[in-house]
């Protein structure tokens, strides 16, 4: 199942964000034309991998911050090496 959630503009650079599956984690940034991406695996508590049971919201949200934080830190790194 890929779960897709809103795109978000940083420095003029669109980023989309999606879940793959239980607990794989993307993000697309666009940056001068070129596309960088990232995959992180977030886990779930145990219990809820044993039982198979989803992320609650709150959870998603936590693990949507990391990734956005990730993505803003790549727009950052590669805007301020001169890159493009």
């Amino acid at each position: 199942m890929i779960q897709t959630f809103k795109p978000k503009k940083y420095r003029k650079c669109p980023i989309y964000f999606r879940k793959v599956g239980i607990d794989m984690w993307e993000y697309f940034v666009i940056i001068k034309n070129e596309l960088y991406t990232a995959h992180y695996i977030l886990k779930p508590r145990w219990w809820k991998r044993y039982f198979k049971e989803p992320f609650s919201n709150k959870e998603k949200q936590a693990c949507l911050f990391l990734v956005e934080k990730a993505a803003e830190t790549t727009v950052d790194t590669i805007l301020k090496n001169g890159k493009n």
